[in-house]
């Protein structure tokens, strides 16, 4: 939570409109282990490829490149 709160200071200080959309609850219970792990991996799938074009994005926009660390606190 720290790395998101961090994340949305450094926008708002940029003068970004930032908007935080609902997180839905996810599913307490699957018909088998596998449909569980199947979405597990479905979901990772997603997060990567959302970090992917974060990481591209620079480039693509033609703009300076974040500096901006997570590490840490």
């Amino acid at each position: 939570m720290k790395r998101a709160v961090k994340i949305y200071d450094y926008l708002q200080e940029q003068g970004e409109r930032v908007m935080i959309g609902v997180i839905g609850k996810p599913p307490s219970e699957y018909g088998a282990m596998l449909e569980m792990f199947g979405a597990a991996l479905k979901h990772g799938q997603f997060i990567a490829g959302s970090v992917q074009g974060l990481q591209t994005l620079p480039m693509r926009k033609r703009i300076m490149p974040l500096r901006y660390s997570c590490s840490g606190s």
